[in-house]
């Protein structure tokens, strides 16, 4: 058994950078009355979490989801067809729980993406490459229901769709709380045809026998939602499935859920006349279930704004990939580009904030990686470079945005990764925001791209690390406890150098307590 770990936090919480409840944002950040520049601009993890697989290139990391004390992490390059483990970060001594679904064959890809109830009591695990009936990669999303005695995980259904053909992939992505399920099909081609008789448009994701002629649109991409009925079963509700006529658009490559309210990426949709620009679309649901459309308007952003686009918020350069990467809070989203080559540096990436004004969603942020000067606290200096592919991971604390550049290099080692915390200065301009402090492995490893995914609670910011592929740096969790430093609220422990080591020595967790399904 590894060495303990405590992760709870019970100091009292500031007051939240968004006062989510109300339902309205307003862009007044924490600042304590007499706030003390923090000159170590570099933190590194509170603890590590090491894959307990045991298998090169797992990918342990590929995906997490956090919520209360429990830790989801897929891992879907293992052997079997992929797993997921269930970490209690409050006991430190209990093992992790692998949660092992039925029929799972090799390539299914079983923990593609996870999810969690922010209640802590469902879990939904994607399987893209699953085989459904005789359509290969149709995909299949898993359910576990946590027993209410005690932290077992009990195997609670397997969920696909009959109207989405082979390749769609559904459970690339999965989102989810108490009353619905979403899941990403980012490959299902879309099948739009006209009637002959009265004109009326069908857009449906199978080829329809009575019609002669239909149009294809390849790769465009759905997402697929469930509504938990009365008696608490799941049954399915519409497929979202906005403007049908771009191809290759992949809707659901990237999706978040808060609440009554949904925002899905659509990273390679064709964009202000640009090839892959990007999109994200913002959904609300209604007592009665989820609309197939967008339900607000939204202003366009990249590095400048966009008009004449309504529903959807989108990159402004080829190739950029805008919603990669999103997240919503309240009134608050946030959507990486980490294609963004702005001031000409290849794949630096951006990303882009955005508020909700009535019905509208307004751009108020334009974030790209940058770090404290140590020569003189109070100013910043920028740090960008080429492939960096800032964006990629993004995540809202109670009072801070969370961003991943798992690309970038530390120290000379290529793609060890970094995390950048930011904090909204209060009355700036749309181009200004306070940097917090940098995330980074006190050891780092170079090709782990450290930041490629992320989850966030008020207390704790948990950053994957999943490339990579030695048996002696398997993929690893870090974890960056909330603390304050001279009374301002910062993430992990600073260091004032990084170790040139690569080589990690601790660990948790890590051994194995299967839960297989019957």
């Amino acid at each position: 058994m590894a060495g303990g770990m405590v992760l709870s936090c019970t100091q009292d919480q500031p007051p939240p950078l968004y006062p989510l409840a109300q339902g309205k944002a307003e862009l007044t950040p924490y600042h304590p009355e007499a706030p003390v520049e923090m000159i170590l601009e570099r933190h590194s993890e509170n603890k590590i979490l090491k894959s307990p697989s045991q298998q090169p290139d797992d990918r342990f990391g590929e995906s997490i989801a956090l919520t209360l004390n429990t830790l989801v992490v897929g891992a879907p390059n293992t052997s079997s067809g992929g797993t997921v483990w269930v970490f209690d970060l409050d006991h430190s001594n209990t093992a992790p729980i692998q949660l092992i679904p039925p029929h799972l064959h090799s390539g299914d890809k079983y923990g593609t993406a996870v999810a969690i109830e922010p209640g802590g009591n469902f879990i939904a695990v994607g399987a893209p490459h699953t085989k459904v009936d005789d359509k290969i990669n149709a995909g299949v999303v898993y359910m576990w229901k946590k027993s209410k005695t005690g932290n077992n995980w009990n195997f609670d259904g397997a969920y696909s769709r009959e109207d989405l053909p082979a390749n769609s992939k559904l459970g690339s992505t999965v989102a989810m709380n108490r009353e619905t399920l979403l899941a990403g099909a980012p490959f299902t081609p879309l099948f739009i045809t006209t009637t002959s008789t009265s004109g009326e448009v069908i857009t449906t994701t199978m080829p329809v026998d009575r019609f002669a002629n239909f149009r294809t649109v390849a790769f465009h991409g759905v997402v697929a939602t469930w509504m938990r009925d009365s008696n608490g079963d799941l049954n399915e509700d519409n497929l979202l499935q906005p403007n049908p006529y771009i191809a290759n658009a992949q809707v659901g490559s990237a999706l978040f859920l808060e609440e009554a309210q949904a925002i899905v990426g659509a990273k390679t949709a064709r964009a202000s006349e640009q090839v892959e620009a990007g999109k994200a679309y913002i959904y609300l649901r209604r007592k009665s279930g989820w609309s197939n459309q967008p339900s607000v308007s939204i202003s366009q952003t990249g590095n400048s704004i966009f008009k004449g686009d309504d529903n959807t918020i989108s990159g402004n350069g080829p190739n950029h990939h805008f919603g990669s990467a999103v997240c919503i809070k309240g009134s608050v989203a946030l959507a990486g580009t980490p294609g963004d080559s702005e001031g000409g540096l290849l794949r630096s990436g951006s990303v882009n904030v955005y508020e909700r004004i009535d019905s509208a969603w307004n751009p108020v942020q334009y974030i790209s990686a940058k770090i404290k000067d140590r020569s003189d606290p109070k100013k910043f200096r920028e740090d960008r470079s080429d492939d960096d592919m800032f964006g990629s991971a993004v995540g809202i604390t109670d009072t801070h945005f969370v961003i991943g550049a798992p690309k970038k290099s530390i120290n000379d080692l290529e793609q060890a990764g970094a995390v950048y915390v930011f904090q909204i200065k209060s009355g700036s301009n749309p181009m200004e925001e306070e940097f917090v402090v940098q995330l980074v492995q006190a050891k780092p490893v170079a090709n782990s791209e450290f930041g490629a995914a992320l989850a966030c609670t008020s207390d704790i910011i948990a950053v994957s690390a999943p490339g990579t592929q030695d048996l002696s740096t398997l993929g690893q969790i870090y974890i960056f406890k909330r603390t304050e430093i001279d009374s301002q609220i910062s993430w992990g422990v600073p260091v004032a150098a990084i170790q040139p080591a690569s080589v990690l020595s601790e660990s948790a967790n890590s051994a194995a307590n299967p839960v297989t399904a019957p």
